[in-house]
């Protein structure tokens, strides 16, 4: 458990588009942006790539350019999530439905940062399961087998 105020992991290795992120997690309390506690990852060092709510709740991804969804990231309920970092076909999906696509920029990361913004700022107060990342845009075939795996093994 990420208790909002100073828990984050983080590790250091090279992170170039395409990436695809797929989470399992459960926001304790989700906040908007500007009220602290935004981050659910992001990448070695602040902005290059992350996951986290908009001003409105709504989840929402970057990596130079934002693009959110239209549904917000619920309160005290496992979910899991897919977001696919390739630059004009960025991709957010939620509990195996798409949010949007769209074009998310294409900055890379330094690395994986769980529960915090990448500077350790900006916690989350927030449950992890799993973290699983490709450094490839998974097909369709593959996209449901492994939501298939992460809903049977944590019975979402």
């Amino acid at each position: 458990r990420f208790d909002g105020t100073s828990d984050g992991m983080q590790a250091f290795f090279a992170l170039a588009q395409p990436t695809t992120v797929f989470l399992v997690f459960k926001h304790i309390v989700v906040n908007p942006i500007g009220a602290g506690g935004t981050y659910v990852y992001d990448g070695g060092i602040t902005n290059n790539m992350f996951l986290r709510n908009s001003t409105d709740g709504f989840v929402q991804i970057y990596a130079g350019i934002a693009i959110a969804g239209t549904t917000p990231i619920a309160n005290g309920v496992f979910s899991y999530s897919m977001e696919t970092f390739n630059g004009v076909n960025g991709k957010i999906r939620n509990n195996g439905v798409d949010l949007t696509t769209g074009n998310v920029g294409t900055s890379a990361a330094s690395g994986f940062t769980l529960g915090s913004a990448g500077n350790f700022s900006s916690w989350t107060n927030i449950d992890f399961c799993e973290a699983l990342i490709y450094s490839t845009v998974p097909t369709t075939t593959e996209i449901t087998a492994i939501e298939s795996y992460l809903k049977t093994k944590y019975a979402l």
